[in-house]
């Protein structure tokens, strides 16, 4: 006799999850890590943070303090309509409280029409500054 052999269907060994190149996911937790600014030492400046304003005139290597206070009152991220306009990162929007008389007439970083040196921010229209972050200290004591 003639013996029928099985026809059993074997699946075309495929994969079953398709892999395709080139398919870019984006790193978890993108916005939070980089919407920080961190003053000279590395600590986190946020709103409301009392710093002291160190000297954009100093020597390389040295932390020059000037006897200036102020406020962190805006961030790149979360800037206040009142103040200057940030235009990177790396500035932060500090409100003036407090001028030691020999610093006066020390120049802003960022001087405007209105403004170009310490004196000229003790109006209370004019007493929020456009300044580095790593040009902050936090910290309320002049060393």
């Amino acid at each position: 006799g003639s013996g029928s052999g099985g026809m059993g269907a074997v699946g075309a060994g495929e994969p079953t999850g398709e892999q395709r190149g080139g398919v870019l996911e984006a790193p978890p937790r993108q916005t939070t890590t980089a919407e920080v600014v961190t003053d000279c030492r590395g600590d986190v400046l946020h709103k409301n943070t009392n710093v002291i304003l160190l000297s954009p005139h100093q020597t390389p290597g040295t932390e020059q303090q000037l006897r200036v206070r102020g406020q962190i009152v805006g961030t790149y991220w979360d800037e206040i309509d009142t103040g200057p306009h940030l235009s990177n990162a790396s500035e932060v929007q500090v409100m003036v409280t407090y001028i030691d008389a020999m610093d006066r007439g020390t120049a802003l970083l960022f001087p405007t029409k209105q403004v170009s040196t310490f004196a000229d921010t003790e109006s209370d229209m004019q007493n929020v500054i456009r300044w580095k972050a790593t040009m902050c200290k936090v910290g309320k004591k002049f060393a």
